[in-house]
């Protein structure tokens, strides 16, 4: 056993310990792992009467876990005992979060690829077959046609329509859904996405959608920021196509 206590917080009581872990990242926070962190239930962590970190929880799976550098000699004995106290096997980790990954690599684990991160490589890159007087941002009278043209696969719709985050790349139908949106821990950074309709799918749609997205977010002097899952493998190729390169993964680790 060892002298360790844990306390139930908001993410707001802990700030200081969440801005020293964001520094220690060597990369950034996508969306899928933003909404993941921001829906967590908060943690401190207490070691022989000394506030030494914290962990986040949501649905069962640690998204955080995070211990100040004076206390890392002990942090696996910390993160076995917040497993077994709390019944608790998996871990999300992305590959930038060195000292998670490596303290996890000593622990037999196996894990599974949640999503694949990009980062612009600014190279050039082939003009888009749909130039970007096919793209225009969506209304809300817009709403009917793009839930149908998506197949209703689209979350919160109207709100992100208000929020200005939709666009449409159309020529007569809609051909294109694209977005861009905030990102709620790194606010330099847009989360860039896309979804092609059916019928306009291998015909150059996604990539001259994430080409026009991905110059409106650098105009705005944001950092565009995309992810997909794993299995997406067109999406992949799209953003490719469109100048971008993998730079990390998120990582879904089961601890035995």
């Amino acid at each position: 056993m060892i002298d360790v206590i844990y306390r139930r917080v908001e993410k707001k009581d802990i700030s200081h310990l969440f801005n020293e872990h964001m520094d220690m990242l060597s990369g950034n926070y996508e969306n899928f792992m933003v909404k993941k962190i921001l829906e967590s239930t908060f943690y401190t962590i207490t070691f022989e009467e000394i506030l030494v970190g914290y962990y986040a929880v949501n649905d069962g799976v640690i998204t955080q876990f995070y211990v100040t550098r004076n206390f890392f000699f002990v942090a696996s004995k910390i993160l076995v005992d917040i497993l077994e106290e709390n019944n608790l096997e998996y871990i999300f980790v992305p590959t930038f979060n060195e000292f998670l990954l490596s303290l996890l690599l000593e622990f037999s684990i196996e894990y599974d690829i949640e999503r694949h991160v990009f980062s612009d490589s600014s190279r050039i890159v082939i003009e888009p077959t749909f130039p970007k007087k096919f793209l225009r941002m969506a209304n809300l009278s817009d709403f009917d046609a793009v839930n149908q043209a998506a197949d209703d696969f689209i979350e919160d719709l109207e709100d992100k329509i208000l929020r200005r985050e939709v666009y449409l790349l159309e020529d007569e139908e809609i051909m294109g859904i694209g977005f861009i949106e905030d990102n709620k821990i790194f606010d330099y950074c847009k989360r860039i996405g896309v979804y092609t309709v059916t019928n306009y799918r291998h015909k150059d749609v996604a990539r001259s959608l994430i080409i026009h997205l991905k110059d409106m977010v650098h105009a705005l002097d944001y950092i565009p920021y995309p992810s997909c899952s794993k299995n997406n493998i067109y999406a992949r190729k799209a953003f490719e196509g469109a100048g971008f390169i993998k730079i990390s993964t998120v990582l879904k680790v089961k601890v035995r």
